[in-house]
């Protein structure tokens, strides 16, 4: 009995989601912290400035993001066991739409198990070092998922991890309201 209950508690943490980061790496920002999105005029960018770099150190900002049709920023940590299961079929999507627009880039905060994690699932997209300049764009929760046009404008935000097909739905949306 006991063990079913464990093994039930489990499974409901899994579908649920990750949730909210653990309290020692939770970096809520107080809201006059929180960087204010900058204008067009000022950067030539709808959307936030930012400054951070990848797992190689190449340096990323948000001209960084131009010239992309679709911009996907999903916010994981190597911890989130539904952050985890969805890194294949985000790779997936990466290989089959990187050519037709997409950008997609991985974000994460804790360094603790990051680099196996991304060589199990054979992730190759850019993945990002968090930055609270990034922040606007969080829902404190992981996964959470941005997708943004090539100048800034938010155009979707979801909570939760997504099979390939229902990614690969949301993003042919997205670029069918384009055109």
């Amino acid at each position: 009995m006991k063990n079913k209950l464990v093994l039930l508690l489990l499974l409901s943490l899994l579908l649920c989601g990750c949730g909210k980061r653990a309290a020692a790496e939770e970096t809520a920002a107080p809201a006059e912290a929180t960087p204010a999105p900058v204008t067009e005029e000022e950067s030539g960018y709808e959307g936030i400035a930012f400054s951070t770099t990848d797992r190689q150190g190449n340096e990323w900002t948000e001209q960084s993001l131009r010239g992309r049709r679709i911009v996907m920023l999903n916010f994981f940590e190597s911890w989130c066991g539904p952050c985890v299961a969805e890194l294949p079929e985000l790779q997936k999507l990466h290989e089959n739409y990187a050519d037709k627009g997409l950008l997609l880039l991985g974000v994460y905060l804790t360094e603790d198990g990051i680099e196996q994690v991304l060589a199990q699932a054979g992730v190759t997209y850019p993945i990002l070092h968090y930055t609270e300049e990034l922040y606007p764009y969080t829902s404190q929760y992981v996964p959470t998922t941005v997708f943004l046009s090539e100048n800034g404008e938010l155009l979707k935000q979801t909570v939760g991890s997504n099979s390939y097909e229902d990614w690969e739905a949301i993003l042919l949306a997205l670029l069918d309201t384009e055109n």
